[in-house]
């Protein structure tokens, strides 16, 4: 469907980790502040704020001055007041 694939077009650019079979890629995110955060966003936008925080937390986790992440966890917060 054309919003899953606008979703996750942002990995276009990047190289699989791993590919198992013809259309299952791995990815390494592992310190990947922008990552976390872009899926972070996905989960916000589907309302599932419990998963974006952690994401939002993972970003600040790997980059702590990430100014962008600071405000994509305040805004998480308030959805979850």
């Amino acid at each position: 469907d054309g919003q899953r694939q606008l979703a996750f077009d942002w990995l276009k650019d990047r190289k699989p980790f791993r590919k198992l079979g013809k259309t299952i890629f791995v990815y390494d995110i592992l310190n990947d502040s922008q990552a976390h955060g872009r899926i972070g966003l996905l989960h916000y936008y589907q309302s599932d704020y419990h998963k974006a925080l952690r994401q939002a937390q993972r970003v600040l986790e790997i980059n702590p001055h990430d100014s962008l992440g600071k405000a994509f966890l305040a805004a998480v917060k308030e959805k979850m007041k």
